[in-house]
């Protein structure tokens, strides 16, 4: 048992002389009655025939309030290890402590002390311990007289005192004042949870506690712990996890942008004192990293037994599901795509503020979607710069080079090189499409004078030291330097930094602009900006302010948002998925250069390549297409490597008009073709033969040709349908057979989707 103070042991009479338990106190009542309060103690304990040990910590409650207003962290977590050194050397099963009382803060920093040490020195545990209160409701005399025994019914402890334990209780604790009734009453009744928070944790019922809170009309507390509160002895001044954060993303299953930015952020939270938990529908590989560092991790929001303070929120559907679950909550939403459909930001009255993480995401919100802008705040991604290694000063020209992308593909590595190449510089490329990907990149950048990337990677490997030429397979942006960070918003513009063609001449200019000593400037520039620690700070910061702003929301109009925003998806999504698909074009320029491609390998309708009389490229559980209109003719060229080719194969994912399909016809070079339908259980499928006799030179081109007799519109088709762009059909891979055995591979640039042996028997059958 832990007590805050002495005559504690009153109120669990019954329990002490039942399990003759070790005792812990954390203080003695001041500092001019320690001795006198120690006899007192032990001559009541006597009294009742304990035999255990006794154990006082040499701390006041005058000195624990004057830690507590001058807010020393540092103290109380040296406070918690002596708590949690007792009970490491006891290895106890169950633990009593005394409950949250609200009106006295030293009561409610027992439990605090004790849930912190238990969860600390967990590990030193065969088992580990139970911790239950001694509830206000029940430290009374009236409710021990009724009970016979110091357990509630909810501690499944259902000892009854013999009749000589009951006789000494009674002549104990006769002398006890009755507690109201009332106040009994309201305790008894509360939910546990919402005063029983993780680990050393206050609730904040209210967040203000320098009124008395009040419960159906009921204080919570008498007149003597109401004036502790009006002269400034509130719990808030003994939160040791400050916030209770609830992160929320799509997943963490990967490295992705957002996942790394989740892992940073959650562990510098941990770090700077507060409790950060973290939901995602889909868990995997990051997940269990968040988990080594000792954070919750949950895939289901009802496993989320207590309120978070803030919701930090990413991704649409997920984030509105956490408002849903949480709707007392306030919270924040952070955008990080430009043009993705679940970057779109909800408009739930529980959110008090939008932070985009670039300067294109805030002119999204604003001018997109309608956000205020007083309510719209930059803050970059947090990135953990604490494990890198950063390398040593700058040759004054590159000698390595290092390329780095999930998007990027043969052709950028191709332009990349031949730049490169030119200037006597050696080229590695990392990346899916090269079929290498690394975890921890982070480690590679002290190796290479220059690195090509975008985003996390172009701002971690400027960080460890490397000249960094901004570009990836949306386009080519600048050098990053002094004067790129001086101009505008600098670093922070986002993707339309990717304004120039991705091209060798481009890059040429890019790497003849090094500079070794401005780049060490960068380096340093860069690291104070998306610094964890710092970043984090700034969201604090912003969580305080809506927590503080925040107004506790009758249920209904919690759910009317949710009713709202649900209604809105409903009229509104295809036209976002359109609007998406629009802006992705807008922002990616086409290359003035054709796709490369392999005999058996397809082209990759995941990046930009050249041609026209498509719609920008969509997604769906099978990988990348694109939709033919709203003209009902498309074409693109392809770049043929040497040798003889026989046959073009083009797999249709999607035909809202079959006739139309029947129609549809394939020209090669500006030959038609004669073409092959081939239909699958859920494809469809042209082949046809290529008009060329002659082998191909190396580097040559092809223009592909669809031909279509018209386009139609989808709402023409089915009335419920809103999307009325013209559209042919959409295609999924085109690829170059060597025979008829070869594969065909679906466009996606992630390995998601069919497998080729799946290609194969559709076409075998």
């Amino acid at each position: 048992m832990v007590f805050a103070h002495g005559n504690h042991e009153l109120f669990a009479a019954g329990l002490i002389q039942l399990y003759q338990p070790e005792i812990l106190y954390l203080t003695c009542s001041s500092d001019s009655e320690n001795d006198w309060i120690e006899a007192q103690v032990r001559t009541s304990l006597q009294s009742l025939g304990f035999e255990g040990c006794v154990t006082f910590l040499p701390v006041t409650e005058q000195e624990i309030y004057r830690r507590m207003l001058a807010r020393d962290i540092s103290w109380f977590a040296e406070l918690r290890d002596r708590v949690g050194t007792w009970l490491s050397q006891l290895r106890p099963e169950v633990v009593f402590t005394d409950a949250f009382e609200w009106y006295n803060s030293v009561h409610d920093l027992c439990p605090l002390l004790v849930d912190a040490a238990i969860d600390s020195y967990k590990i030193s545990w065969l088992r580990v311990p139970r911790r239950y209160d001694l509830p206000l409701a029940f430290q009374t005399t009236s409710a021990q007289r009724i009970s016979g025994s110091d357990t509630p019914d909810f501690f499944i402890l259902k000892h009854i005192l013999t009749a000589e334990q009951s006789r000494r209780k009674r002549e104990l604790v006769q002398h006890l004042t009755q507690v109201d009734a009332s106040v009994q009453d309201a305790t008894s009744t509360w939910k546990q949870e919402r005063y029983e928070r993780e680990f050393y944790r206050s609730v904040p019922l209210g967040r203000d506690y320098r009124t008395a809170p009040l419960r159906d009309a009921w204080k919570t507390y008498d007149d003597h712990g109401l004036d502790n509160v009006r002269r400034g002895r509130y719990q808030e001044a003994i939160l040791f996890h400050e916030h209770y954060v609830l992160i929320v993303n799509r997943c963490l299953g990967s490295r992705t942008g957002t996942e790394l930015y989740v892992r940073d952020l959650a562990i510098a939270l941990q770090r700077q004192g507060h409790c950060p938990t973290v939901f995602s529908p889909k868990l995997g590989l990051l997940a269990d990293d968040l988990k080594s560092h000792g954070l919750s991790v949950f895939d289901r929001l009802e496993e989320i037994s207590t309120a978070p303070d803030v919701i930090h929120g990413h991704h649409t559907w997920e984030t509105m599901a956490a408002l849903v679950q949480f709707p007392e909550v306030p919270a924040v939403f952070v955008g990080h795509d430009a043009t993705a459909w679940h970057d779109t930001p909800p408009r739930m009255p529980q959110i008090g503020h939008y932070i985009a993480v670039d300067y294109t995401l805030l002119d999204r919100f604003v001018e997109s979607h309608g956000i205020e802008p007083n309510r719209v705040t930059v803050v970059p991604n947090p990135i953990a710069f604490a494990g890198f290694r950063k390398r040593g000063a700058l040759p004054a020209r590159p000698r390595r080079a290092l390329q780095i992308s999930g998007y990027s593909g043969t052709h950028e590595r191709d332009e990349i090189e031949a730049a490169c190449s030119a200037r006597g510089i050696q080229l590695d490329s990392i990346g899916h499409h090269f079929g290498n990907t690394s975890t921890n990149p982070e480690a590679l950048f002290a190796d290479y004078d220059l690195v090509f990337a975008k985003g996390r990677c172009a701002f971690e490997a400027a960080a460890a030291g490397a000249a960094v030429v901004f570009c990836d397979t949306w386009g080519c942006g600048p050098l990053l330097s002094n004067r790129v960070l001086d101009e505008g918003h600098g670093i922070l513009t986002g993707r339309r930094m990717l304004a120039e063609e991705f091209s060798t001449p481009v890059l040429l200019e890019r790497i003849d602009q090094y500079d070794a000593n401005d780049a060490a400037e960068v380096s340093q520039r860069v690291h104070d900006i998306f610094d964890a620690e710092s970043v984090t700070a700034r969201l604090v910061d912003l969580y305080r302010d809506v927590i503080a702003k925040h107004e506790l929301l009758p249920e209904k109009t919690a759910q009317l948002g949710l009713q709202q925003e649900l209604l809105w998806w409903a009229a509104n999504f295809d036209r976002v998925l359109q609007e998406q698909n629009e802006a992705g074009a807008r922002m990616t320029p086409r290359r003035r250069t054709a796709s490369s491609i392999e005999v058996g390998s397809s082209v990759d309708f995941a990046h930009p390549f050249r041609g026209a009389g498509w719609y920008a490229p969509e997604r769906d559980g099978h990988g990348y297409f694109c939709w033919l209109g709203p003209e009902p003719t498309a074409w693109l060229e392809l770049r043929v490597p040497e040798g003889r080719l026989f046959c073009l194969h083009c797999e249709i994912a999607y035909v809202h008009d079959p006739e139309l399909f029947e129609h549809l016809e394939l020209f090669v070079a500006g030959q038609r073709v004669d073409i092959e339908h081939i239909e699958g259980e859920s494809i469809f499928s042209i082949r046809g033969k290529l008009p060329m006799n002659e082998p191909i030179v190396s580097g040559n081109t092809i223009r592909v040709e669809l031909k279509l007799p018209k386009t139609t519109c989808p709402s023409d088709v089915n009335v419920a349908s809103t999307d009325d762009r013209p559209l042919g059909v959409a295609v999924r891979a085109i690829a170059i057979e060597a025979d008829d055995e070869a594969l065909i591979i679906p466009f996606n640039c992630d390995g998601a989707g069919r497998s080729p042996t799946v290609c194969r028997s559709k076409r075998a059958a």
